[in-house]
């Protein structure tokens, strides 16, 4: 799927920078290229390029910046989650 994306562009030029490719876009290069898409796969290509261009543009258009994972602040929060995760399967693993 990744190949598809970058076939069509991750993201696209707009008026005040990057922009993620939009539903008509996904379509158009569906229909040029003779490819029928799920309704999920169709839905996973738009969502990669909104995360793609959003990254792009947290780093100021350059496509090669800091892993989203290096902030301190996502460190806490997968700590957070991760530790929820094990805790909510300790609980179920003691009702059996």
């Amino acid at each position: 799927m990744a190949h598809d994306l970058q076939s069509i562009g991750a993201c696209r030029v707009a008026g005040m920078g990057l922009a993620p490719v939009d539903y008509s876009h996904v379509r158009e290069w569906a229909s040029a290229v003779g490819e029928a898409l799920s309704p999920w796969r169709f839905e996973a290509l738009v969502a990669m390029s909104r995360a793609y261009t959003a990254e792009r543009n947290m780093n100021d258009g350059q496509p090669y910046g800091p892993a989203p994972w290096a902030s301190d602040g996502f460190k806490r929060s997968a700590s957070r989650a991760f530790g929820d995760m094990l805790s909510g399967m300790a609980k179920k693993g003691r009702k059996k």
